[in-house]
């Protein structure tokens, strides 16, 4: 029967074994789990919601098909992916086959990564209204997109940033950006 991992102590029981294969399972923001699935909102915000690539969770992976289980890498794995910040909750399940190998299921739950936020801003004679939109899991690829944009009796503009925290799946990180406001004009490249 399958066993999912809770501490290391647990993982130790398959140490050495070769990992077989390993599935990933990808769960909506609101799943049925969560007894919510049945309200219009929430079934609202998983249909808007795009669940993480399973690319995205294997590329946090320390391990593969074919290497020999490691309980620290497995533990170290489930870290990575929960500091994505893009997954809410992580587990491993094992299935023993035989008695020398394992098949591995990755079950992640996502977080909502989307943020709409108005603003609004007075002092000195002048006021300004914007909005902030941001996405940190664009089209769930763990891509970070940021907007924002104001108007207001001294200054109007507008930002738009870019950040890829896996450029061509490596641990690079690397962000783009442009704002354009009444008394300030910028480029940014981040690395």
């Amino acid at each position: 029967p399958p066993h999912a991992f809770a501490d290391e102590n647990d993982i130790g029981r398959y140490q050495g074994r070769i990992i077989r294969k390993i599935d990933i399972v990808r769960k909506n923001v609101f799943d049925d789990r969560a007894g919510k699935s049945d309200l219009f909102i929430y079934r609202w915000a998983n249909a808007l919601h795009v669940v993480t690539k399973e690319r995205v969770i294997r590329r946090e992976l320390l391990f593969a098909a074919g290497d020999s289980l490691d309980a620290e890498r497995i533990l170290e794995s489930q870290r990575n992916i929960r500091s994505t910040q893009l997954i809410e909750d992580v587990e491993v399940n094992a299935t023993p086959v035989g008695a020398d190998s394992v098949d591995l299921e990755i079950v992640s739950s996502d977080l909502w990564t989307t943020k709409v936020s108005p603003t609004f801003q007075t002092g000195g004679g002048n006021s300004t209204i914007g909005l902030l939109f941001a996405e940190k899991n664009l089209l769930g690829t763990g891509q970070l997109i940021e907007t924002t944009g104001q108007a207001g009796t001294d200054q109007d503009g507008f930002s738009i940033m870019y950040r890829n925290r896996r450029v061509l799946g490596t641990r690079i990180a690397a962000g783009l950006g442009y704002s354009d406001f009444t008394y300030d004009r910028r480029y940014l490249f981040q690395l």
